[in-house]
């Protein structure tokens, strides 16, 4: 299949956008949009350059989805779910307000790239699994409905800040951790007699 370059918005009303196993990059060096009613589905979904890219809707990808460097990706004060299916890179800018990156392939997974990635929810629903290849934080919850989340030897953080602290939700399904998780304990200044823990 052709890859496509896009370098201004992406908006899709209508019509039908058939992926293949095509990659989609998104080179825009000012600010780009991408949107489709109901949500957009790529094979692979890559970004590049300065110019932040926003989610107008939730997209998914078959297979990668791939922040590169320098490049910013944010989903926008609606908080749009990215699903996953393949591998999630962010070696540039990612900013996940309050929006859930849903990992759901059928082969194991991989999240790395050269940044750490703040995530707010960080969703698990694979049977094969999915392993750490960077530092990653968790500022909302970790979700682990199927399949072992391995940490492999990276830092796992759940932040802690005055507004609120990362946390684990409850396992289900098939679910599991392997490796250590990093608890952070926000603890306000001044003198209080004693601190919740």
């Amino acid at each position: 299949a052709g890859n496509v370059t896009v370098t201004g918005n992406w908006t899709a009303n209508g019509g039908t956008f058939t992926p293949n196993t095509s990659t989609v990059t998104f080179t825009g060096t000012v600010a780009q949009t991408i949107f489709r009613t109901g949500g957009e589905t790529f094979y692979n979904a890559a970004f590049s350059n300065a110019g932040t890219k926003t989610l107008n809707s939730p997209i998914t990808t078959t297979r990668d989805f791939t922040i590169n460097n320098n490049s910013p990706v944010d989903v926008s004060a609606s908080n749009h779910q990215i699903t996953v299916r393949g591998n999630f890179s962010n070696s540039g800018t990612f900013t996940a307000r309050s929006g859930n990156v849903f990992m759901n392939g059928t082969i194991a997974q991989t999240i790395g790239g050269t940044s750490t990635t703040d995530f707010f929810d960080l969703t698990l629903n694979n049977n094969a699994g999915a392993s750490l290849l960077q530092n990653e934080n968790i500022i909302g919850a970790l979700v682990l409905n199927n399949g072992i989340f391995n940490v492999n030897t990276r830092n796992l953080t759940l932040i802690s800040t005055a507004t609120g602290s990362g946390r684990i939700a409850q396992i289900t399904g098939s679910g599991d951790i392997s490796g250590n998780v990093i608890v952070q304990r926000y603890a306000p200044g001044g003198y209080t007699g004693w601190a919740f823990l």
